[in-house]
């Protein structure tokens, strides 16, 4: 499905309130919306249960629906010293968000003055004022606004007098070590920062993903090795060998049925030769060959998928 490309994340000044949709989205962008609200790290299963409440919302009610999400994390402003690794960019996230069937994702620029807002202002401006919002959906734990003063009921209470309903979604759960946990964000980087990727891919609903840039080989005369490039507020794995992949930013998208070649993902321990992460090619290809097999050049947006612990080899 065609879709607009995402402007690049944190490469400078961005408009307060950012707008992405599918390339035929103009023939609904009048209509009131159904607006579903969060940080959306990861677009996870628990995301996802979100955005198809605000789908099944928006076509009940004739709404077009939003996914109104932040340009960067909130602890970057409010606890710069607390700031996690990201499962996701920003382009990534809005990406998923609107693989996920949504026909607006929403991008809202978070810095002091957004942190300073009081939660009624957020919602008669931003909700109501910027997106038209005739319904909002958010998780029952849900919390905005400076001081996170705004909760579910102060949105019911706004909904009343601005003429929006309210849909609260349960909190979705998983078992992890023998006992339910939330699906969250929080959870599944402890998951991926272990080195549990087939649990963390569990909660995810697919492998963790990071994107990066093919830099080429790590050394001089190496032909069966890449090096990627990854922005350093983007989550990695611990130091080890991983089976995993790499292709094109999109290839899924532009071809879904077509199966990645698997291949040995190393996330080095200290800093790499060059770039962040290295990805041994299959016995077949060379860095020659790889362009025509894998679709892949020098200086590409890829995406590197991690599926799970590699086989250490053998000595």
């Amino acid at each position: 499905m065609d879709r607009t490309r995402p402007a690049p994340a944190f490469t400078g000044p961005q408009p307060a309130l950012s707008r992405y949709r599918l390339a035929n989205g103009g023939e609904v962008a009048a209509r009131g919306a159904a607006v579903t609200i969060g940080n959306f790290d990861g677009v996870h299963r628990g995301h996802r249960a979100l955005v198809a409440r605000a789908l099944e919302v928006g076509e009940r009610r004739g709404l077009r629906s939003v996914a109104l999400t932040f340009d960067r994390h909130p602890a970057t402003v409010v606890r710069p010293g607390h700031v996690p690794r990201l499962l996701t960019g920003l382009e990534q996230k809005v990406a998923l968000l609107l693989s996920a069937g949504v026909d607006e994702v929403a991008v809202l620029r978070f810095d002091a003055e957004r942190a300073g807002e009081e939660a009624e202002d957020f919602v008669r401006t931003v909700l109501v004022g910027e997106l038209g919002a005739r319904a909002v959906v958010v998780g029952a734990s849900f919390r905005f606004g400076h001081r996170q003063h705004g909760d579910v009921a102060l949105l019911e209470a706004m909904g009343g007098e601005l003429g929006f309903e309210v849909e609260e979604v349960e909190l979705l759960t998983d078992e992890l070590d023998g006992r339910p946990v939330v699906v969250s964000s929080t959870v599944i980087r402890s998951l991926v920062s272990g080195g549990r990727l087939e649990e963390a891919a569990r909660l995810l609903g697919r492998p963790h993903e990071v994107p990066g840039v093919l830099l080429g080989p790590p050394f001089p005369g190496v032909s069966w090795c890449l090096s990627v490039e990854v922005r350093p507020e983007l989550l990695l794995p611990p130091p080890g060998r991983y089976a995993g992949d790499v292709a094109p930013v999109g290839a899924d998208e532009r071809d879904p049925e077509k199966e990645r070649d698997l291949a040995i993902v190393t996330v080095p321990d200290g800093p790499p030769a060059a770039g962040g992460i290295l990805v041994e090619l299959s016995a077949r290809d060379s860095l020659a060959s790889a362009p025509r097999t894998a679709g892949l050049a020098v200086n590409d947006q890829v995406a590197v998928r991690f599926a799970g612990r590699a086989p250490q080899p053998a000595r």
